[in-house]
């Protein structure tokens, strides 16, 4: 399954955290103005991840308690998700292209 057991980079003195869950405390992690770590997988699509289940096995993904069902993966709606990042990588770049 994609995502078990990866961490991030703990830089606690020198970070802001963004998002977190119960699952993942620190799922965006600014570490500068223009340095970013991301623990979430915003770019996902109904395409991306209809490929993600077809080329893992799931069976056991009932044993995990953050790992969704192949069904409820696949009722989401990730354009919400997708806009945003779009918006937050034009916002990123147009501050880098303003230094």
């Amino acid at each position: 399954m994609w995502g078990i057991g990866i961490t991030i980079c703990q830089a606690d003195y020198y970070s802001q955290y963004y998002c977190n869950s119960e699952g993942c405390p620190r799922q965006i992690v600014a570490y500068s103005d223009l340095v970013f770590g991301f623990q979430c997988y915003m770019e996902l699509t109904t395409e991306v991840v209809t490929l993600l289940i077809a080329n893992d096995d799931l069976t056991n993904a009932h044993n995990y308690r953050f790992v969704e069902q192949p069904e409820k993966l696949l009722s989401h709606d990730y354009s919400k998700m997708n806009n945003k990042l779009y918006t937050f990588l034009e916002k990123l770049a147009a501050h880098y292209l303003s230094k």
